[in-house]
């Protein structure tokens, strides 16, 4: 790497001093006149002989490169640097130590178990990290120990945490039988199709119900007593009505992106330090990482600034918009086996500078809802 000094020469007989240099054998590789003066790019070597000619004309470094540069830097900044070093040490150190220990998957009174067991091992708050084979075996330890109360452990090194993450083996007894439930209403309708797997039937298509009517009941009805007891399983479908109401202002205000802002970042140690900003007309949004070391990254934000601007909508695009937003009111709540069958505007009407519309919408829709069956529906019940 070449080391290159751009210097300032400032003063009177400007000429007859670059030829005093020129027979000095100083290599001038750049030279451009300037306001009040000249600026030559020379070597380092060349810098030295410059330095010592006696004259009247002043002279400024204005940029130096190569490992001159590299040299002066490390020199002004040796303190940094030296504290640089030692914080790389003792975070070396630090990485090295466990300062947490989490479990996971199983109760307190178990966690406090396996804790036990861990510093046992020692492993614990504060202690040194071992190897992965290490914590493998001590995983195996702790399940052979304890297999009736885990399925599967692992321990993982999160830096200065540990995990323990633990999967706990079930009891092996019969669970309590489920709660049966039967089939409601949850939306008024004129039923249209019922899929029924469990449970006795008590409507049929066509009828219309209310909310909250039982359609299938988990109650098995036999000469009028009840006779056994199901989960009750179906879908039903019919047929819903809503009446939507809707409004929005002719004017609407949108955002428009004025400018984007670049900054770029230094990170070091959790500490955010701007370096440079800059200011452009772009719509390119970036979020990057310039350079990412292990105690520092240099990362660069964009970030758009906005304008806000009001925008009159004429009344045909107003409508369209408003029965549209009507219907993806009721759309968006439907199923894929659900469907609007038909929709008709009722009322369209301006008032203070807003348009209102109403829309009445009919659904083919599941409105099958399970509830649980009460004391009062096995009155009748006999074993």
């Amino acid at each position: 790497m070449i080391n290159y000094y751009i210097i300032k020469i400032e003063g009177k007989y400007l000429d007859h001093y670059i030829n005093r240099l020129i027979r000095l054998n100083v290599n001038l590789i750049d030279m451009k006149y300037v306001r009040n003066g000249i600026l030559i790019k020379v070597s380092y070597d060349d810098y030295e002989k410059i330095k010592d000619i006696v004259t009247i004309n002043k002279f400024k470094i204005i940029k130096i490169s190569g490992y001159r540069k590299i040299k002066i830097i490390l020199k002004n900044y040796s303190i940094f640097f030296i504290f640089l070093f030692f914080s790389f040490i003792v975070l070396l150190f630090l990485f090295r130590i466990t300062f947490f220990i989490n479990v996971n998957g199983v109760s307190e009174d178990f966690k406090k178990t396996i804790l036990d067991e861990l510093n046992r091992a020692s492993v614990s708050c504060y202690s040194f990290d071992k190897s992965f084979d290490e914590y493998k075996d001590i995983a195996k330890s702790i399940k052979n120990k304890y297999k009736d109360n885990i399925e599967w452990i692992e321990i993982v090194n999160n830096g200065i945490s540990l995990d323990i993450n633990i999967i706990p083996r079930k009891d092996n007894v019969l669970e309590k039988e489920s709660i049966k439930s039967n089939i409601v209403a949850l939306k008024n309708g004129i039923i249209k199709d019922i899929i029924s797997d469990k449970g006795q039937i008590l409507k049929e298509r066509e009828d219309y119900v209310k909310k909250g009517d039982i359609i299938v009941s988990g109650v098995i009805y036999r000469n009028g007593k009840a006779v056994d007891i199901v989960d009750a399983s179906a879908k039903v479908y019919a047929e819903v009505w809503y009446k939507v109401k809707v409004n929005s202002s002719y004017y609407v205000d949108t955002r428009v992106i004025k400018y984007s802002k670049t900054n770029i970042y230094l990170d070091f140690l959790g500490k955010k330090i701007k370096l440079m900003s800059s200011i452009k007309h772009s719509n390119n949004l970036e979020d990057t990482n310039i350079y990412k070391g292990l105690f520092f990254n240099i990362y660069r934000d964009d970030k758009l600034y906005y304008e806000v601007i009001s925008l009159k909508k004429n009344e045909s695009e107003l409508k369209s918009f408003l029965l549209n937003e009507a219907r993806l009111a009721i759309f968006n709540t439907l199923s894929d086996d659900e469907e609007i069958l038909m929709e008709k505007p009722l009322k369209i009407y301006n008032n203070n500078g807003k348009m209102y519309v109403e829309v009445f919408i009919k659904t083919y829709e599941n409105i099958a809802g399970d509830v649980e069956i009460l004391e009062t529906d096995l009155e009748n019940y006999s074993e």
